[in-house]
């Protein structure tokens, strides 16, 4: 996989900025055969769902440095429209730590928990929409070795949508059952508002920003995140995205570049 040879790599050899791997991203993106339509790379998702029987898979992947480690998270997720108005959502995420100090270089691998959800959107009406989103995940990762929580979690968002012309509003309110064997907390919030702005025909400026509680026992400050993109329709049935995350506060971990795509049947 492309962003964990990247992880590989040593940024601070030849290199003077590791985001210069964000041109190398979408490079190698546009090569990708045509497929979709998704909301990555923003975090707050939309009431938007797939119609009846039609399918979506999406591949995403963040890469992000917080001191000495670099870690990625790669995923895929499918969506499947049991209803015209509801999806159910299969998401398998593949998590990638690497610390680059103290020497030797230290990498390591694996599935993390992998996650199910159900999106109804139960209400629409000139251009506002209402939808639910429960979800839950199960054991799959490694606790011990940082890529699962042991314990199966389950969470409850519920999203408002507006659309008009070219602007489109989203806002996430959200709880997440943080169930674990890490000594984290349980109970934490999650609230989230994003927004997206049609600069030419297919192309889409995104912006998010994202506050939730903090897992950590010992912080009391909540991380708080801004997202910015472009979401790019190469053909009606695939979306190419781009994005850099961003803490706006200590309590949010380092830099991240997103990317990403979607494919719709």
């Amino acid at each position: 996989m492309l962003a964990t040879i990247l992880l590989k790599h040593d940024f601070n050899k030849n290199v003077a900025n590791p985001y210069i791997i964000l041109p190398l991203a979408v490079a190698v993106l546009l090569t990708l055969s045509p497929c979709v339509k998704a909301a990555h790379p923003l975090i707050t998702d939309d009431s938007g769902t797939e119609g009846k029987n039609h399918l979506q898979f999406e591949l995403n992947n963040e890469l992000s440095r917080d001191g000495a480690q670099d870690a990625g998270e790669h995923s895929i997720t499918v969506a499947y429209g049991i209803h015209e108005s509801a999806d159910f959502l299969f998401t398998v995420p593949y998590l990638v730590s690497r610390v680059r100090d103290p020497r030797p270089v230290q990498m390591d691998s694996g599935i993390g928990d992998i996650g199910f959800e159900l999106k109804w959107r139960y209400w629409e009406r000139d251009g506002w929409s209402l939808a639910a989103r429960p979800g839950a995940t199960v054991m799959s990762g490694n606790e011990d070795r940082g890529f699962g929580s042991g314990r199966a979690g389950y969470s409850f968002f519920s999203i408002l949508s507006r659309e008009s012309g070219p602007t489109a509003l989203h806002l996430n309110l959200g709880y997440i059952g943080n169930e674990n064997k890490l000594d984290e907390r349980v109970n934490l919030w999650h609230a989230s508002i994003a927004a997206g702005y049609e600069l030419v025909e297919g192309l889409q400026a995104v912006v998010d920003f994202r506050g939730q509680g903090n897992p950590d026992k010992t912080n009391r400050q909540s991380p708080v995140a801004f997202v910015g993109g472009l979401i790019y329709s190469l053909h009606e049935n695939l979306d190419l995205d781009v994005g850099y995350k961003t803490g706006l506060n200590a309590a949010e971990a380092g830099d991240a570049i997103l990317f990403g795509l979607a494919y719709r049947l």
